[in-house]
């Protein structure tokens, strides 16, 4: 199973169905927080859908197309970070990310995406990474350009967020830019 340690506060690690009850706190805990950027979030009511949604995530990693990990901040539950899938043919992927608002502002999801990179790089092999947040999240742009990201240009009203469909940025690293 997927275990990470990223530094002697942080680690990230598949999350088990067992721990859905936890993983629902989080989330109903900063539902209204969330609900702008992860459209999902208001589809997850309860500990049980949370079980649903983890049982999920463990097969794609089981199917070797993608991982969601749960970033544990001080043997915390503070968020996820995601592999979305992994498109073998061109060795690509999609990496995603968020953290309860309270976890936020201390490099946290920086130093996961990091390491999640780095893994996806070496241990899996791939070619290329991308993130796409919605262009009016700037904290999210912000880790992107911190991780060394190159903004490729505007994704037209990809998100439905809050009732209307917004901008998305996409970004891109390539293996060779990565050091």
């Amino acid at each position: 199973m997927f275990n990470l340690k990223v530094d002697n506060e942080i680690r990230l690690e598949l999350l088990r169905e067992d721990q859905a009850g936890l993983f629902f706190a989080l989330l109903d805990r900063n539902r209204d927080y969330l609900s702008r950027w992860v459209p999902w979030v208001e589809r997850v009511k309860s500990s049980t859908e949370a079980g649903e949604l983890i049982k999920g995530w463990l097969q794609q990693y089981t199917r070797n197309d993608g991982l969601v990990a749960g970033i544990w901040y001080k043997g915390e539950l503070a968020g996820i970070t995601n592999l979305n899938y992994i498109h073998w043919q061109n060795r690509c992927t999609n990496i995603g990310y968020w953290l309860g608002e309270n976890y936020q502002g201390r490099g946290i999801v920086t130093k996961a995406c990091r390491s999640l990179i780095d893994y996806a790089f070496r241990e899996k092999e791939l070619h290329r990474i991308e993130i796409d947040p919605p262009a009016s999240n700037l904290k999210s742009c912000a880790i992107a350009e911190r991780l060394g990201f190159r903004k490729e240009g505007i994704l037209r009203k990809k998100w439905y967020i809050e009732g209307e469909y917004v901008d998305g940025v996409l970004y891109s690293l390539l293996v060779e830019e990565w050091a």
